[in-house]
């Protein structure tokens, strides 16, 4: 098993790094996602003019991090597989990305079992693509940290 590179600039989002996060954190290899993607790009400048700069002031590190997740979800969330292959239709199916979700669970039961969840009142805030952020482990951290901030810090109202 080979370490893992540091990325070159930990306090400012740029691609190379972001690269290397596709790559090592999430997992996917230049044989489903080739380095010259439209949707690296694409992805990284959406998540760049989402994702609020505020936090930036707080932690560079944090807002970097927060900048990869964020592209990772809507990598995740949007990319076309290459000819012959299947890898990212067949993780939307694994994280159910395609289904539609109104909202969190509040209370489900059924004859023989009973459970209710206190949705967070941030929860209440979220947006249809804030709920769908919610899908992927990568939008999940992304939202993490941009809450950790206060909820008005989570990106485009």
């Amino acid at each position: 098993m080979t370490a893992a590179v540091a990325f070159s600039n930990p306090t400012v989002p740029n691609i190379s790094d972001y690269i290397l996060f596709i790559q090592q954190q999430m997992g996917i290899g230049p044989a489903f996602l080739p380095v010259d993607s439209f949707w690296i790009a694409t992805t990284f400048n959406v998540a760049m003019e989402v994702a609020n700069d505020q936090m930036n002031l707080v932690s560079p590190t944090l807002y970097t991090l927060m900048i990869y997740n964020l592209a990772g979800d809507r990598l995740v969330n949007f990319a076309q597989d290459q000819p012959a292959k299947t890898f990212f239709q067949t993780l939307r199916r694994k994280l159910h990305i395609t289904a539609f979700y109104g909202g969190t669970v509040l209370n489900a039961s059924d004859a023989g079992t009973a459970s209710s969840a206190l949705p967070p009142d941030s929860f209440k805030m979220l947006t249809l693509q804030d709920l769908q952020t919610l899908k992927t482990p990568w939008g999940r951290t992304y939202l993490a940290f941009a809450m950790q901030a206060g909820s008005a810090l989570v990106g485009l109202s």
